[in-house]
């Protein structure tokens, strides 16, 4: 079997466990990551969107939203993504260096600053022109 023929191979076999067991807790976050593999990112993002509605507070599945929003071209709703992962304060440097790969604007460059009650605020630094 090529490639692609056992990509559409796991793709339905995380379906048919997640309608045979909605308390599945792994192939809702397989499934987008292998329509990724195919090339569905319009598919993906909205498995991703059902991973992040079905468990809110799951970081992978904010991760893996925001990344795939990134790659789509939808830099609001990754950063909206990337916020939420500060919120959920899981926050790392390689994370802050995404986020300030999607933030970067011509005119300014946003960063992330940790304040003094452990919460995190966005600056803007303006650069010359």
């Amino acid at each position: 079997m090529d490639e692609n023929g056992q990509v559409e191979t796991e793709i339905a076999q995380y379906r048919e466990a997640i309608q045979e067991d909605p308390e599945d807790q792994i192939s809702p976050y397989l499934l987008p990551a292998a329509l990724e593999k195919k090339g569905d990112l319009d598919g993906a993002i909205t498995e991703y969107r059902e991973a992040v509605r079905l468990s809110p507070a799951d970081w992978s599945a904010h991760f893996g939203l925001a990344l795939a929003l990134d790659e789509k071209g939808d830099l609001n709703g990754a950063i909206t993504e990337y916020r939420e992962l500060l919120r959920l304060d899981r926050a790392d440097a390689n994370l802050k260096s995404l986020l300030a790969e999607v933030l970067w604007h011509g005119k300014g460059f946003h960063v992330l600053r940790r304040q003094s009650d452990g919460s995190w605020k966005f600056a803007v630094l303006i650069l010359n022109q």
